[in-house]
């Protein structure tokens, strides 16, 4: 070997090792990263997809959610919008709010960003919002506090959603600042994490059943094959839950809020809480945060928890800055309210939404002033008509009598079997009623105001109801002692003394409410009528008096065609201000608004109203309102009786 072949190889060796020092880590780096990035799941592979395309539960089409929201802003100019998770998607009834805040219905638009935080609400009001000019009076934003708090997204679909909204390079800066992010690699390792640790467990988990069913401790395939197995067994959809209507699932990842570590949330000052209250301030809005309470089956300590010291310096900094925080997280709810632990169903959102919008109501959330304010009050709802009263929803009492009496009135046998049965499954007795299934709590909470179970139908024992009616099915199994669920084409039930209902002697029938209420809604059975009084000393906050009367009839069983199946008479001090009839049929809500003959002044000692149902299916009244101004400008003017608005 010659001497400059000897001097050639030691050089080439410290190349080499230059290069192998050089790309040795970056290609463990790009192992690693690559492997993380083989945790998805298929959901995670579909939310990446949608990114930037889904609102309010739903994927938007050409332009995606940057354009479905600025033409959506530019259609409605609303004066109110609500921002949020996947939370402000199912907690809250826009339509019901804009009602309770007298304001048509497109003036309230909801913007939902799923697994959304504080940022994205941020650049939302910036780059959406305000940079195109538009300036509504309130802005909600309902969230959980963990998510208000947090900067960084915690999910790859999070962060595209978020980096959708950024106009700019100076915008990226700025969430990365506030995010202390440190390049793409810690973005995605910190990102993936969460799936690091669930894979770590699958696969511990997967091993162990591996080795005592099949006998080996790892191979590729038939992991894959455990997993999915496991996965299929546990699967909520193999469950029957029809007569256990409380029971949820403890936790739906898939459609769940992503917990963050209460430790690692960032300090109040170091979110984009100052910034969001700043941004809303400096445009002459108003901004409330609005908490909801999760389902009472969830651990509070596994739930929206934060440190509680950096949530009372929250709601300080909140209300120095100038905006609102409403803490309804301790409000009253049932796990019937809820679709999982965290996120409401419609009945739930419901009930939510009155209690939200009887809380805003003294901050007046659109900065109206007491003399505009004033005019919502110039109203009398007598059915319905909440207030917020130690943190329970409290309805003013309203007396009505009924044309039949107190009595309680039969359900024809033609409409359900009268034998009792027993389900082999869960010992549960029970009537087969096909034909009331329209009557049942899921099929008359989708129409009450509130959400609530409203099924009329009662079991009689001995001629007299059992106590505990309008209570789900799980709770009838669970409790028993004379509940009662109404479910689909069943109405099942347990004797007061827990006794089997065919050996003990006693008559079981089915029969309906005699009362005919529940909550803020009131039943008018077939051929019946209701008569009722407003109450005249609210007439004289009125200074116009009261001028046109609304109204809200559901017909239940929604046949094809009805004709005149509401007559409504008011009559002030025995003289007729309105008497007419009204066919459901011609509208797919069931409301009307009438002028009155002439305006029910503060002097009159007694309003009465009656309503009678004609024909023979069940109504749903929801609603009876006196106003001083009709809320339609399409009213006609002038003489006549129970005029309509025009069409």
């Amino acid at each position: 070997m010659s001497t400059s072949d000897a001097d050639v190889q030691p050089a080439l060796q410290r190349t080499l090792s230059w290069v192998l020092a050089i790309i040795g880590p970056m290609f463990v780096v790009w192992f690693f990263l690559t492997g993380i990035e083989r945790l998805r799941t298929e959901a995670d592979r579909r939310e990446i997809q949608n990114a930037g395309r889904v609102l309010n539960g739903r994927r938007v089409g050409q332009g995606g959610v940057v354009g479905m929201i600025e033409k959506t802003l530019e259609r409605t100019q609303p004066q109110a919008i609500i921002l949020g998770n996947s939370l402000s998607n199912t907690d809250i009834n826009p339509v019901q709010l804009a009602r309770d805040f007298d304001i048509p219905r497109e003036k309230i638009q909801r913007f939902s960003i799923p697994n959304s935080i504080g940022a994205h609400w941020w650049i939302v009001l910036k780059n959406r919002v305000y940079a195109n000019g538009h300036e509504p009076k309130l802005i909600i934003l309902l969230s959980d506090l963990q998510s208000l708090l947090a900067t960084r997204p915690l999910t790859e679909a999070s962060y595209l959603n978020l980096r959708v909204h950024a106009d700019n390079a100076e915008d990226e800066a700025y969430l990365d600042a506030k995010a202390k992010s440190e390049g793409w690699a810690s973005s995605r390792i910190w990102e993936n994490k969460g799936k690091v640790r669930e894979g770590s467990l699958r696969l511990i988990r997967n091993l162990w059943i591996d080795a005592i069913f099949r006998h080996q401790l790892y191979n590729g395939s038939t992991n894959n094959k455990t997993s999915a197995a496991i996965d299929r067994v546990f699967d909520a959809g193999a469950t029957d839950l029809r007569l256990h209507e409380a029971v949820i699932p403890i936790m739906q990842g898939e459609r769940g809020l992503q917990p963050f570590d209460p430790s690692q949330l960032p300090s109040v000052e170091d979110s984009f809480v100052p910034e969001i209250v700043s941004l809303v301030t400096q445009h002459g809005g108003k901004v409330v945060f609005l908490r909801p309470p999760m389902s009472p089956l969830l651990d509070p300590s596994l739930g929206d928890y934060v440190l509680p010291a950096q949530e009372e310096a929250l709601k300080a900094q909140v209300g120095q800055l100038g905006g609102s925080f409403v803490d309804l997280s301790d409000f009253a709810m049932f796990e019937t309210d809820f679709y999982n632990v965290d996120h409401m169903n419609a009945r739930g959102a419901k009930r939510f939404t009155a209690a939200a919008a009887a809380t805003m109501d003294d901050l007046d959330p659109l900065g109206r002033g007491p003399l505009e304010r004033a005019r919502k009050g110039r109203e009398i709802q007598l059915f319905g008509d909440f207030r917020l009263v130690d943190g329970e929803l409290v309805e003013a009492p309203t007396a009505v009598t009924f044309k039949r009496g107190e009595g309680v009135p039969a359900v024809p046998r033609a409409f359900y079997d009268p034998n009792v049965y027993s389900s082999e499954q869960n010992d549960i007795w029970y009537f087969e009623s096909p034909k009331l299934t329209f009557l049942s709590d899921g099929a008359t909470s989708y129409f009450h105001p509130l959400g609530a179970r409203c099924s009329p139908v009662r079991v009689l024992e001995d001629g007299k109801p059992l106590a505990f009616h309008n209570v789900s099915c799980e709770e009838v199994f669970r409790a028993g002692r004379g509940r009662v669920c109404h479910a689909g084409d069943q109405v099942g039930f347990s004797a007061t003394d827990n006794s089997s209902p065919i050996r003990n002697q006693r008559a079981y029938t089915l029969g309906l409410d005699p009362s005919r209420a529940c909550e803020s809604a009131v039943w008018l059975y077939p051929l019946d009528a209701m008569r009722t009084h407003f109450p005249v000393a609210r007439i004289a906050r009125m200074p116009e008096g009261a001028t046109a009367f609304r109204i809200e009839v559901i017909d239940m069983a929604r046949p094809e065609r009805s004709t005149n199946v509401v007559q409504v008479t008011i009559t002030v001090d025995g003289e007729t201000y309105l008497d007419t009839a009204f066919d459901i049929g011609d509208s797919e809500s069931g409301e009307r608004e009438f002028l009155l003959d002439r305006p029910i002044l503060g002097t009159a000692k007694s309003v009465r109203l009656e309503v009678v149902n004609t024909t023979n299916t069940f109504l749903l009244l929801t609603s009876a309102v006196l106003s001083e101004k009709a809320l339609r400008d399409q009213l006609p003017t002038g003489p006549g009786r129970g005029k309509a608005p025009a069409p």
